[in-house]
């Protein structure tokens, strides 16, 4: 593993390190078809056979230390392993299964659904290690590699044979959900297809994992196609009857998982990638979310390559691999200058979310799919990463040109909404989501404004941590109040399905100006956002035919200094419950001026901003959770009152001292003085 990788076996945890031969998570499955092109790599590509190497010793000290492992004991919800007092996610010991490590504090958490999460996350790390087994016995023909695999698979009989565990279980799967299932499946599929000829098998015993794991596991995964149409969840499923039923010749299961109309491989593509009104398709799968994005892909390249291999036309059907392409391009047209991917939705760690997490699927996009489109991306990787992995050795490129900086221009994707603007030479990027609502992966979080500058993570979306922690996912990490966007009365969004974005990228300054008209009732929302280095200029404005308090939240990292009146408007007090009781040590100022505040991110990076509202307005600040807890974001919440308001705000990150010294509203014109002189946005207005 290349120095720095952000090798995550299996766990959304940054601090968790394991084997490179337990890849990565979500992982592109394979069997035989690949060996050959493994094979050409390691013969003639030193990173390659450094990287086959590395992994033989891996394997061998697995096969000299370890069993293949499963217990045979109620499974968990992955969610389950993250620590309720930190909202880390917690580090997996194998050896560890009811004390478990919460890497922001000493002591350990400890409890029943974290046991049976341990149990669900052991029992995968097996499988892991038994499929990278079976490549390398493929590889090497070592018979050792074989015999555990085999034994791994004689246990897994034994496991599935016991029915109770599935008891209460969703949709009656054995590993807590059929997307738990649907990994195991493909595994166990791919194991038995690597090593079926290998002379480690007793008589009937390959008939016994045939009978006992398939024959019992996939009809459960064929009930559940019947009722959950196009999800992430469909994508593994399909997936593991597609696969299971070309190793176990069942040409049944093969033509659902592989070909059925809407969860097959064209199906979930059609409607997971869906066409925008003006015919483009949608770069961002369709539930609304960034890690739930790159988990579909995962098992939809595995579907077009078990096309590829049966010679299926899908293969090379110019839809599919459009569809595909789309889904790829979409996360590179979302980072920032450092490579940066936004947690937009749910899960995922915004201070440790990158392209390199993904990394693997650029390999594959470089070497199968386009290798102009992907090639830069993953050179970039790579010049962090090295080469690494399964995917890098069956699809990568076999050499990759020098890195070249990340692109700088401005991106859109008019599908959900979101427009980033980047400059390179004051190292800033925002981004604008404005909708319209995807489905439930998706938060209500329409207008907001996320900033990265000068290499520092400033004003992000938090995403979401493990499910399991309901309070602080639904109260903040999903609620429009933890976002920094509009609210009206204190109230957050609902789910949004008339919204606007027009983008004028080719002016200058740069403008996006979103709107919302269904996010409350009799409230229409509009934020203008021009981009003018070293400057974010938003004017928002909201109007209705009745008086409404209208609010103006931000969040950012680093502690706050704010200057503001003392003379508030008197507004009825922020309600007590959630999700108004995470705001906490607050403090409360405003009045008819600009507030003026600062927070300090790090050392040598801090936002400026700059605040204004077109009538008195109260200014409420203080700490709301980061995610994970740690650290806390500051947040700033400006209420002011009346049919319509207009609030303007600027925002820099300077190199050094802030540029800005005033800021006022002149009718539909935000007028901003600086040391260099005034501007104002619309320009000429």
């Amino acid at each position: 593993m290349a120095a720095g990788s952000p090798h995550r076996p299996y766990t959304l945890s940054p601090h968790d390190r394991g084997y490179l031969l337990e890849d990565v998570w979500p992982t592109i499955y394979f069997g035989a078809a690949r060996l050959p092109a493994i094979r050409s790599q390691v013969a003639t590509q030193p990173w390659a056979a450094d990287l086959l190497a590395t992994l033989r010793a891996e394997a061998d000290a697995v096969v000299a230390g370890e069993e293949p492992v499963q217990p045979i004991e109620r499974i968990g919800w992955r969610h389950d392993f993250y620590s309720p007092r930190t909202g880390q996610h917690l580090v997996y010991d194998r050896t560890q299964p009811d004390a478990h490590r919460d890497p922001g504090q000493a002591a350990a958490v400890t409890g029943a659904p974290q046991h049976r999460a341990w149990v669900l996350l052991t029992h995968e790390r097996t499988h892991r290690l038994m499929r990278s087994l079976a490549v390398l016995y493929g590889l090497t023909g070592d018979l050792r590699y074989a015999s555990w695999v085999r034994d791994g698979l004689l246990r897994a009989v034994e496991f599935f044979r016991h029915d109770e565990l599935r008891e209460g279980n969703s949709h009656q799967a054995l590993y807590f959900q059929p997307l738990y299932d649907g990994p195991a499946l493909t595994q166990f599929a791919y194991c038995l297809q690597l090593i079926r000829a290998a002379p480690v098998w007793q008589p009937g015993e390959i008939e016994a994992v045939i009978a006992g794991i398939f024959e019992r596991g996939i009809p459960y995964q064929q009930a559940f196609l019947k009722v959950i149409g196009v999800h992430n969840m469909a994508c593994y499923v399909s997936a593991a009857v597609a696969v299971a039923g070309q190793v176990c010749g069942r040409p049944e299961w093969l033509e659902l998982g592989l070909r059925h109309p809407q969860t097959g491989l064209l199906g979930l593509l059609r409607d997971g990638f869906r066409d925008t009104a003006a015919g483009v398709i949608d770069g961002l799968w369709y539930e609304g979310t960034i890690f739930y994005h790159h988990y579909s892909i995962c098992p939809l390249i595995t579907l077009l390559e078990l096309a590829g291999e049966l010679g299926d036309p899908l293969a090379t059907h110019p839809e599919v691999r459009a569809r595909l392409r789309a889904g790829l391009q979409g996360p590179l047209d979302l980072l920032d200058l450092d490579d940066r991917l936004p947690t937009l939705g749910d899960l995922g760690d915004p201070h440790v979310m990158r392209l390199d997490t993904y990394r693997h699927l650029y390999e594959w996009g470089a070497g199968r799919l386009d290798p102009a489109a992907f090639t830069p991306a993953l050179a970039r990787c790579a010049s962090r990463c090295g080469r690494d992995g399964w995917t890098a050795l069956a699809f990568g490129p076999a050499t990759l040109p020098p890195a070249a900086p990340p692109p700088a221009a401005h991106t859109l994707l008019p599908g959900p909404g979101i427009a980033v603007l980047r400059d390179r030479e004051h190292q800033l990027t925002a981004l604008f989501r404005v909708g319209p609502h995807g489905a439930g992966h998706d938060h209500r979080d329409k207008l907001q404004l996320c900033l990265t500058a000068r290499g520092a993570l400033i004003s992000p979306d938090l995403g979401t941590a493990g499910y399991s922690l309901k309070a602080v996912h639904g109260e903040v990490y999903r609620a429009t109040f933890g976002h920094s966007t509009l609210l009206v009365n204190e109230a957050g969004q609902r789910e949004v399905r008339q919204a606007s974005l027009t983008t004028h990228f080719e002016t200058r300054p740069a403008l996006a100006v979103g709107s919302l008209r269904d996010a409350w009732p009799d409230v229409t929302a509009t934020r203008a956002v021009w981009f003018d280095p070293p400057y974010v200029v938003l004017l928002d404005d909201l109007q209705s035919t009745t008086e409404q308090r209208y609010g103006w939240l931000f969040h950012a990292f680093g502690e706050l200094t704010v200057t503001a009146g003392d003379a508030p408007p008197t507004l009825p007090a922020l309600p007590d419950k959630a999700p108004w009781s995470w705001l906490t040590a607050r403090q409360r100022g405003g009045g008819d001026g600009v507030a003026r505040l600062v927070w300090q991110t790090t050392p040598t990076v801090a936002l400026h901003l700059h605040l204004l509202a077109d009538a008195p307005a109260e200014l409420t600040w203080g700490q709301t959770p980061g995610q994970p807890f740690e650290p806390a974001r500051r947040t700033v919440l400006l209420r002011t009152v009346g049919p319509r308001r207009r609030i303007a705000a600027v925002l820099e990150v300077p190199a050094a001292a802030g540029t800005v010294q005033g800021l006022r509203l002149a009718g539909e014109t935000v007028v901003l003085s600086t040391t260099s002189g005034e501007r104002r946005y619309p320009p000429g207005g």
